[in-house]
């Protein structure tokens, strides 16, 4: 999505710049400026948000070795290591 908004304008832009009408070419440069911020704000919260699902994916899929360990009838070592790893995974989010 953020890169089609950045093709659209880039498009705009260039259309602009060949119109002969200034009041409309400054009034359009200014929304397009205004997009720009709106398109970096968004750029940058999906990129946290980006990283916040693999933090939460990482610790669905300790959770899901602890699962699979205590199913599989694993020792108590192991699964002491898989929960202590699970904990390190919880304290990074």
């Amino acid at each position: 999505m953020v890169k089609k908004a950045e093709k659209a304008i880039a498009i705009l832009e260039n259309v602009i710049s060949n119109s002969a009408d200034q009041a409309m070419t400054d009034a359009l440069a200014q929304e397009i400026v205004n997009l720009k911020k709106q398109l970096k704000v968004r750029s940058d919260a999906l990129k946290e948000a980006e990283k916040t699902l693999a933090k939460v994916n990482g610790i669905s899929d300790a959770e899901a070795k602890i699962d699979e360990a205590v199913g599989s009838g694993a020792d108590n070592k192991t699964i002491t290591k898989l929960k202590d790893e699970q904990k390190t995974k919880e304290k990074e989010s």
